[in-house]
């Protein structure tokens, strides 16, 4: 609207236009509110519950043996390997 617009209205009617103005505002503003809260909540919400749930979908790896303690440099690894005696 223009100034001549504003000043050709009534006290009344700009007091119309002004509370009518102010609930389309406070609408407005109170949707975003909510939004803005809704997506902070989700935000702030942890990605697992606890940590048995994590734990429970991580596979644990078990080894079918283990080297021998005796064993401390690869080339002994080989060395037994070929004689047959580390299997």
């Amino acid at each position: 609207m223009k100034q001549d617009a504003f000043q050709a209205m009534s006290v009344d009617e700009l007091w119309t236009l002004h509370e009518t103005i102010s609930t389309l505002l406070v609408a407005r503003i109170e949707s975003e509110k909510r939004q803005l809260e809704d997506r902070l909540q989700k935000l702030s919400r942890p990605l697992c519950r606890d940590r048995a749930s994590v734990d429970d979908r991580i596979q644990r790896f078990y080894p079918n043996f283990k080297t021998p303690c005796s064993l401390h440099k690869p080339g002994q690894v080989v060395e037994k390997n070929r004689a047959g005696s580390v299997r």
